[in-house]
């Protein structure tokens, strides 16, 4: 289970790295249709990575879904942890974090209004902001 946690740190660090240091290496303005561009492409990633979820808990790679018959507060419904379950609660969990991102979007960009951050310096601000959480 460790390689998991290892495999997937990495993977999101070689993510962010592309991000940050090749795809936006120097400050500009960003273009409603650039955003559009690179939100497609990473809800795309977001996305797929479903399917690992599905494959990973259907056949069991690494242990995953192993545990079954786990039951919820007291209603008697138990929950398996198959291919489908598992991603029905991943696509939950991406569609909530999604619509949070949105809020906090208006939240910053509310924040940059009111302290006149430059537009062509707002996009450093927040990737040295997402990158010091």
């Amino acid at each position: 289970m460790e390689v998991l946690y290892v495999g997937f740190v990495v993977f999101i660090l070689i993510l962010l790295a592309l991000d940050l240091g090749v795809f936006h290496r120097t400050a500009h303005v960003v273009r409603v249709k650039e955003a559009l561009g690179w939100s497609a492409i990473w809800i795309s990633i977001g996305l797929s990575f479903t399917v690992f979820i599905y494959l990973g808990y259907d056949h069991h790679w690494f242990g995953l879904g192993t545990e079954r018959g786990v039951t919820s507060a007291g209603d008697g419904l138990v929950i398996h942890d198959d291919g489908g379950s598992a991603a029905i609660k991943y696509l939950t969990g991406f569609v909530v974090e999604k619509s949070l991102a949105v809020d906090n979007i208006f939240v910053i960009a509310m924040i940059f209004g009111f302290l006149g951050v430059p537009r062509c310096t707002s996009t450093a601000c927040c990737s040295g902001a997402s990158s010091a959480r």
